[in-house]
């Protein structure tokens, strides 16, 4: 990790017009920023595995400067673990905040969201993509291993129904044929920044996550992100790319993820993570189900018909 001090003395060496009038470190799990003068991004990474990961960003970052509509960060200096980027003016979109949108505006966000995912799926030529040695995403973790990490849950046998239910439908679903793509990987509601006045997406950040694999991937609901989001999202994807999304599929995605991220937790004695995780799933398991009892069965534009419906639960 390399210290404040040092990333400011690296920030004067190369931008010495610049006079440092204020500075803010914001950490997140492996990386960490320090933001100058609330315009300049000094990306570093805690780990070693990170710095990789780091040099990787850099490089997909380069290669997709000019060929989408959206703005992502544009590199302006980097070293080992030392990535220079300005700061994509906005704030990052928050929940409750989407909720209050009007109609018009949602709308907008929705459709400018699918117009980035779509972009960044065709950005790159095959050997563009295999110039970045990239991999397949690491979550959800593969069925083989969540079905290994089910007696962790032999404790609550209503909650080991529900996931076999899940694992079930899951298992089927990603023996589906897809073709892989770039993806973003982390399309959380932090990494996608709005303008804090209109609404207006203004720019999509952190590319540390990328990898080539299902799209589907970044179609898929997130711990933090909101079903009436997220599917009007799928199908403004779905409008532009003229591809076919499997709903059912998104959701075995997305609870997927979250008992991979349950288990890891387990494996790693996080017991305060752990427990949030659980509390996360069970709180989701019941607004689905909430959800789709409020819908008539086969109505237009119900998301929990019986095709997508990932899972016949209760809990």
């Amino acid at each position: 990790m390399v210290s404040i001090d040092a990333r400011l003395e690296l920030f004067k060496k190369q931008f010495p017009k610049e006079k440092i009038i204020s500075f803010q470190e914001r950490e997140g799990q492996d990386h960490s920023i320090l933001e100058i003068n609330h315009k300049w991004m000094c990306k570093s990474s805690k780990t070693e595995k990170g710095v990789i990961l780091l040099e990787r960003e850099v490089k997909v970052l380069d290669l997709l400067h000019g060929k989408i509509t959206t703005e992502i960060p544009m590199p302006l200096y980097y070293e080992h673990n030392f990535l220079v980027y300005k700061k994509i003016s906005g704030s990052p979109l928050l929940g409750y905040t989407f909720q209050r949108l009007g109609a018009k505006q949602k709308s907008k966000l929705v459709q400018d969201v699918a117009q980035f995912i779509w972009q960044l799926h065709t950005a790159l030529t095959p050997i563009e993509i295999e110039s970045l040695y990239l991999k397949p995403s690491d979550w959800p973790w593969s069925v083989e291993k969540l079905q290994a990490s089910r007696h962790y849950l032999e404790d609550n046998k209503d909650l080991l129904d529900v996931f076999d239910n899940i694992m079930k439908v899951h298992a089927e679903d990603v023996k589906e044929s897809f073709q892989p793509t770039l993806i973003h990987n982390d399309l959380s509601f932090n990494n996608i920044i709005v303008d804090p006045l209109t609404f207006q997406l203004k720019g999509i950040i952190d590319f540390a996550d990328i990898a080539f694999d299902d799209p589907a991937l970044d179609l898929r609901i997130r711990k933090d992100s909101l079903s009436n989001f997220v599917v009007p999202v799928v199908l403004a994807y779905d409008r532009i790319s003229n591809a076919s999304i499997n709903m059912q599929k998104l959701y075995g995605y997305y609870f997927a993820t979250e008992f991979s991220r349950y288990f890891d937790c387990l494996e790693h004695n996080n017991a305060q993570m752990a427990q949030e995780t659980l509390h996360g799933i069970i709180a989701s398991i019941r607004d689905f189900l909430a959800s789709h009892d409020s819908c008539k069965d086969g109505a237009e534009g119900c998301e929990h018909t019986a095709e997508s419906s990932p899972v016949q639960i209760q809990i």
